[in-house]
């Protein structure tokens, strides 16, 4: 009880002191606050779609993961020309005319995030924020950033679409080339054995009934002759 006392009477006498430095901690917060420019951040996510071809049709065609993908597309979004490009256009950054190209893109780099997410079962993300000066500009970034992605996803899928239809193409090619090879060999081979093919049998059966009715038919005849023989000898 007594430790509780004198605890306590030590604080009370420290208090104003507390107090002091609390007030004082918090009017420079204040105002660094209010002195800072105010910044925004634009977001948005993308995601990558699984192939539409099966890898047994294609499979030299379609290799590429959602992981490896998204690496791509932020290597090619990243890049110097880019940077400076949008930067230059939209008037990103603050006494941006004071600044060399390096400073430039150092800034944007700075204010550009980009995080990628992906699982075994899971599909493949990326998120993407740019922070600026004000919430037009930081969504007129993001957009610039946005059509840069579009346009390199349409090239790289126009590039994709290419090659698989070049390798359905030689594949026709190919199984018409052995469809022929095959029909030529076929062919052959009834023509060396037309008559013991099963297609001819039919054909075949009905013509040895026909020789059997006609051997029959002649068979009569020599009857009914060898009776007339016998009948004009005995005359």
């Amino acid at each position: 009880m007594n430790d509780i006392r004198f605890y306590l009477s030590h604080f009370l006498r420290r208090l104003p002191a507390f107090l002091l430095v609390a007030a004082l901690v918090s009017a420079i917060s204040v105002i660094v606050a209010t002195s800072l420019p105010p910044a925004y951040e634009s977001r948005t996510r993308l995601f990558v779609e699984a192939p539409q071809i099966p890898t047994n049709l294609a499979p030299s065609t379609v290799t590429m993961g959602g992981a490896e993908r998204l690496q791509l597309i932020e290597q090619r979004l990243m890049t110097r020309p880019n940077l400076l490009d949008i930067a230059n256009r939209l008037n990103v950054l603050k006494d941006q005319d004071d600044m060399n190209a390096d400073e430039i893109v150092d800034a944007m780099e700075a204010r550009t995030r980009l995080r990628r997410t992906s699982g075994r079962d899971s599909a493949s993300l990326m998120q993407i924020s740019f922070e600026a000066r004000t919430p037009r500009l930081a969504a007129a970034v993001l957009n610039e950033y946005l059509k840069l992605i579009q346009q390199d996803d349409l090239n790289f899928r126009q590039a994709r679409a290419g090659q698989t239809l070049d390798f359905f193409a030689i594949e026709v090619d190919r199984l018409s080339k052995a469809l022929a090879d095959k029909s030529a060999a076929i062919l052959k081979f009834k023509n060396e054995n037309a008559e013991a093919l099963p297609d001819s049998l039919e054909f075949r059966q009905k013509q040895r009934a026909s020789f059997q009715d006609r051997a029959e038919a002649i068979d009569r005849e020599i009857y009914e002759l060898q009776s007339q023989r016998k009948q004009l000898v005995a005359i």
